[in-house]
């Protein structure tokens, strides 16, 4: 379905398509708190940064929930993420500080391709 179709195009580094499958299955029947990082992570490698905050947020109220302990971590990346946006690009590179919280594997590609 819509979920195991975005799950695998992020893990394969299709950002795009894994935002707009995420969307799509978030629509239909919403996501766990580990679909909501990985639609995070697919925002965030395909350039579109102020998309990742939302599902982030969401991931990490999700943890909270759960009583996760990895609800604090996130909460705190997530507002390194909040900082680093509201910095001028010259003085701070959002992208060198935040590598640890989202993970931007190359796209894979077929052989041949």
């Amino acid at each position: 379905g819509n979920l195991d179709a975005a799950r695998r195009a992020c893990a394969e580094g299709e950002w795009e398509q894994a935002i707009t499958t995420f969307q799509a299955a978030d629509r239909s029947a919403g996501l766990a708190a580990a679909d909501l990082e990985r639609w995070a992570d697919a925002a965030w490698c395909s350039g579109r940064e102020p998309e990742a905050l939302g599902p982030l947020e969401r991931a990490v109220a999700a943890h909270a929930l759960a009583g996760d302990r990895r609800a604090y971590r996130l909460d705190s990346q997530n507002q390194q993420h909040r900082d680093s946006a509201a910095v001028a690009n010259e003085t701070f590179q959002p992208r060198n500080k935040l590598t640890d919280i989202f993970h931007c594997p190359a796209p894979s590609r077929a052989a041949g391709s």
